[in-house]
């Protein structure tokens, strides 16, 4: 259920080498297409589709809504997967910065939720009817000029189908919990990083994390700040304990300083003995339920000698706080510029698996990427094994190709995969190699961890393969496809959305 992704946006470490490298909206019936194994539907749109349409509770079934621009106004609908009709659509207000689907009044059915500068109302998409529910406090203020995005301020803390609003404040979070016909409201304060200058001031707040840390049965929220987690435990009663409790990280992450300055050196910094270790994804790696840290170091002895760790720091429970070795309890080695690391449970084990893509640097393959317009990235797959290690080689690995056309700055990213779509517990790898057909590789619980024939899949593809997603859109235990659309695919097709729901067997 997770995409590979291919981003070119990455961390500062490898920005510094790839800098210096390279200078009611559907009248018509949804079409029901075919594609074994899949229930293939297009649905048309009076609108793009901005962002990844979000999972939205109806009365009846499970939906989609999908929000984009058309005429410079925000618009929405809201798509039953059932049918695959558009059931609802309208406008967004303006004076919204953030949209989030949740139901925080607790009424069994999903609203669309609206963050502006005096704090949240909820817009029922069928009526049209905007109630204002809570008014919170926020960094936000003003009037948005690019238009509303999807921020995920709404959101289920204990699991248990009730939703509470999670509002960033100048001073830390806000957390509002319905209470009777209200909100009780708790502040969890919590420093966000601050940059400024004469013509500008940033506020970037830290990311609430979920989990129980101190093995209560209770989710607590933690906050990751600089070299430290910052922890507030839910007491039984529904508030957090304040102020929050600081446990420094042993692992030797460069600290908030140190990326400040090689951001204020603009790139010009030494290569040839350079090491920068951050904190790349925090979640349950080996199925304990206690948050894992896993961390990408980049070494550098040279713009085009570079390599990889990722680093895995296995949370270990002490009474009511949760410790990390100063030694990682796993690790990864991969050459090249790493992009953005996959976790996945590949075999269905509960372990988390890591999924690597990567590309190597050398004058040569740049000279001869700038002339083909290609690049090579390759997909290594490393599965967890029971003591919590990963191999030193991977468990499997593929290559794809990565194109881009200097003239008109268009670049094409092949769609890639690694989900549960037959809900047998092992993972298919799904991978684009041509340009409107998808392969979809079985998976095995053993070695060689996917089959070699696979079932080809026939659709139009967007240039950006970032927008084929693989999640389970009707909570069946089965992976989905939903693909949209951008302007480089066309007009009409950017108004469309495709979804295939898994139709295999139970």
């Amino acid at each position: 259920m997770v995409l590979v992704c291919i981003s070119l946006t990455s961390r500062i470490s490898r920005s510094i080498a790839i800098g210096a490298v390279l200078a009611l909206a559907s009248v018509a019936a949804p079409q029901a297409l075919a594609n074994e194994g899949f229930l293939e539907r297009v649905v048309a749109l009076d609108h793009g589709v901005d962002g990844l349409p979000l999972s939205f509770r109806l009365a009846d079934g499970a939906g989609l809504l999908a929000v984009g621009r058309q005429d410079d106004v925000w618009r929405f609908s809201v798509i039953a997967l059932a049918d695959g009709r558009v059931v609802a659509s309208g406008v967004l207000p303006e004076t919204a910065f953030f949209y989030d689907a949740g139901d925080p009044q607790g009424l069994g059915v999903d609203r669309i939720c609206l963050l502006d500068e005096r704090g949240v109302t909820v817009l029922d998409p069928v009526s049209g009817e905007l109630t204002r529910i809570a008014d919170v406090a926020s960094v936000y203020h003003g009037r948005p000029w690019l238009g509303p995005s999807h921020s995920d301020f709404v959101r289920d803390v204990d699991e248990d189908g009730a939703d509470v609003i999670l509002v960033p404040q100048f001073d830390g979070w806000l957390l509002a919990r319905r209470h009777d016909s209200g909100f009780d409201q708790y502040l969890l304060k919590v420093k966000p990083r601050v940059a400024a200058s004469q013509q500008w001031i940033s506020y970037e707040p830290r990311a609430p994390l979920i989990g129980d840390v101190d093995d209560d049965g209770l989710n607590d929220l933690v906050f990751l700040a600089d070299t430290e987690f910052v922890t507030f435990v839910q007491r039984p009663k529904g508030n957090f304990s304040t102020p929050g409790r600081h446990d420094r990280i042993n692992a030797p992450l460069a600290t908030e300083a140190q990326r400040a300055r090689w951001q204020r050196e603009d790139g010009q910094v030494d290569q040839s003995d350079l090491e920068i270790e951050e904190v790349e994804i925090v979640r349950d790696f080996d199925g304990d339920g206690i948050l894992d840290l896993l961390t990408e170091k980049s070494i550098s002895e040279g713009v085009f000698d570079r390599r990889s760790e990722y680093h895995l720091y296995i949370g270990q429970s002490e009474g009511s706080t949760v410790k990390y070795a100063a030694e990682p309890d796993g690790s990864i080695t991969s050459d090249g510029v790493q992009f953005a690391a996959l976790v996945v449970d590949v075999d269905g084990d509960g372990r988390m698996d890591i999924a690597t893509p990567s590309t190597r640097l050398g004058l040569a393959r740049v000279v001869g990427a700038l002339f083909s317009g290609r690049i090579s990235v390759d997909l290594d797959v490393y599965r967890m094994r029971p003591d919590g290690r990963y191999p030193d080689e991977s468990d499997y690995q593929t290559r794809f190709k990565v194109e881009f056309d200097l003239k008109t700055g268009l670049s094409r990213y092949p769609a890639v995969a690694i989900a549960d779509f037959d809900g047998d517990g092992a993972a298919e790898l799904m991978v684009q190699e041509e340009t409107d057909e998808l392969t979809l590789y079985p998976g095995l619980a053993e070695q060689p961890m996917f089959g070699q024939k696979g079932q080809i899949l026939s659709l139009p593809l967007p240039r950006n393969g970032q927008m084929v997603e693989a999640r389970d859109l009707d909570d069946d235990g089965r992976s989905d496809l939903l693909v949209r659309y951008g302007p480089a695919d066309g007009e009409k097709r950017a108004r469309e959305l495709r979804i295939l729901l898994s139709d295999g067997p139970d």
